[in-house]
């Protein structure tokens, strides 16, 4: 059954957004159905070659190098043999009888030269031609004939390129476009179709060379399209309207991102988190939950304090988990989007789902809690104000030495340690109402918890029991239950049996918590 929206499908709105960005082309434009070159001899491949600019050379004879390294695999020989190729060095301006850029192992001058690694010995590696793989490396001479007709087949597939190139062609804009459009508008969908990502980043190469694409990648592009439009028509939910600016951010910034391997479609669509998990985190099936989405949202939000946050976030319970080089994207783009559009596009669907999550979560969080707090009492105009202590001698000097310390230390070192102050009693700094519990108040006594040692059990006891006293919880004896419950799970690791004696509410937000530890 087709989604309408007053009248209007997701497949309409869809093509119509598109149509109204790019009103004069939003047609794609003419290009070859079929290959029209013959085959070139030596002379004019290396002519036609040679008039490549060098972006475009750099291009074909990279792929060239994948798709004789892909057939040499497919030699079952070539598979298991000690060595293995590397590369195919190129000198278009070889003339025999002339001195020559590249030569063989026994000196002779090649146009064509392959080089070989040692699969023992990675280190070693050996440059020749191909009709002398059988004299230096004993490779038998029905194998040499095997690899002989597969570059050769390889060259006429490559012929097409520099047909195209002769007639004129350039690297198809409009169809790019429209194949970002479609990546873009699958990325929205409830469950995105995982495109070919070989495709898209060899489109992405000779986009950046201007190279026109083999003919059989534009028709398989086309494929593509018309498959992410058949999930568009077949959508359960609506698609929010697209803004062109978004877009067009979106176009831009996946040339950028695309080689990252997070951006890997298989991993990028990936509604787990396996993709981006640590070893050690994927040795124990652990995944970051709730909790780690909270914290991660935090630091996101904090751009002014984000060196320190930064610093200190990836310790903290849950955070081991991830990859560190997927963290710092998420860095990286929050500092260029705030956490708008943009930024959910860009970052993989299981970081999107936790993060928006979290967003609900503290948008509602202070709704509730603002419902259930009584209003603070007012002091009767009678009572005078209490009078502050005036502090002590032992004090004052403790405050002296303290200060004295402090400007000891450099001014880099200053502000560092005041952020983390900041970072972590940011909202006790001023008195406030009394409050009911929340999900700050949990991840507040989680982390106080989490300090505990035997040294310090006395003043974890306190804090803990100042957080409850301000949250207004009256559970006679709570903080010494929790005390001793965490002394028993240091000990046994076991958080049912150790925290079986805690209220229900505390014991169901501190196991999602402890279950989030590394």
């Amino acid at each position: 059954m087709k989604l309408t929206i007053g009248g209007v499908s997701n497949m309409d709105m869809y093509l119509d957004t598109y149509a109204n960005w790019y009103p004069q082309n939003h047609q794609l434009g003419t290009y070859p159905r079929r290959n029209g070159a013959r085959q070139y001899t030596e002379a004019e491949r290396t002519a036609l070659y040679k008039a490549l600019t060098p972006a475009q050379q750099n291009v074909v004879a990279d792929y060239k190098r994948r798709q004789i390294s892909s057939a040499m695999l497919n030699i079952s020989y070539m598979r298991d043999a000690e060595w293995q190729f590397v590369q195919r060095n190129v000198d278009p301006d070889y003339v025999r009888g002339k001195q020559a850029k590249y030569h063989c192992i026994c000196h002779r001058p090649l146009k064509y030269q392959f080089v070989l690694r040692w699969r023992k010995h990675p280190s070693e590696v050996k440059k020749l031609g191909i009709k002398h793989f059988s004299d230096h490396l004993g490779i038998p001479m029905k194998v040499v004939s095997e690899i002989q007709a597969g570059v050769h087949r390889i060259n006429l597939a490559f012929d097409e390129l520099l047909w195209l190139k002769q007639r004129g062609d350039k690297f198809p804009l409009d169809l790019w476009r429209r194949y970002v459009y479609a990546h873009f508008t699958n990325n929205r969908l409830a469950q995105p179709y995982k495109m070919n990502h070989h495709l898209w980043l060899r489109l992405l190469d000779f986009k950046q060379a201007d190279m026109p694409i083999f003919i059989l990648d534009y028709t398989t592009v086309q494929k593509e399209i018309a498959q992410v439009d058949r999930l568009v028509y077949a959508a359960k939910e609506p698609l929010a309207p697209a803004q062109k600016e978004t877009f067009e951010h979106y176009l831009a910034d996946v040339q950028e991102y695309s080689k990252l391997p997070l951006f890997q479609f298989k991993n990028f669509w990936d509604p787990s988190m396996r993709p981006f998990l640590t070893e050690w985190a994927q040795k124990h099936q652990a995944e970051p939950g709730d909790f780690y989405f909270r914290g991660l949202l935090k630091v996101l939000q904090s751009p002014e304090r984000w060196k320190f946050a930064w610093q200190t976030f990836p310790f903290k319970a849950g955070t081991k988990m991830v990859q560190p080089e997927v963290s710092k994207y998420l860095y990286e783009l929050s500092r260029r989007y705030p956490l708008d559009d943009n930024f959910f596009n860009e970052i993989p669907l299981a970081f999107r789902h936790g993060l928006r999550k979290a967003l609900r979560q503290q948008k509602t969080s202070p709704v509730k809690a603002a419902a259930s707090t009584p209003a603070p009492k007012k002091r009767p105009a009678s009572t005078p104000a209490p009078k502050k202590r005036p502090a002590s001698k032992a004090s004052q000097i403790a405050a002296l030495q303290l200060y004295n310390q402090w400007r000891g230390i450099t001014a880099e070192a200053q502000a560092a340690a005041f952020a983390q102050f900041k970072l972590l009693v940011e909202d006790d700094l001023a008195p406030q109402a009394a409050k009911q519990p929340d999900q700050i108040f949990f991840d507040k006594l989680f982390n106080t918890l989490l300090a505990l040692n035997p040294l310090n059990q006395v003043q974890i006891q306190q804090a803990v029991q100042q957080l409850l006293n301000r949250y207004s919880v009256t559970t006679a004896g709570l903080a010494e239950q929790l005390i001793q419950a965490l002394t028993t799970y240091q000990q046994t690791a076991d958080f049912a049996s150790s925290f079986q004696a805690i209220p229900a509410p505390f014991y169901a937000e501190l196991a999602q918590r402890f279950n989030d530890l590394p």
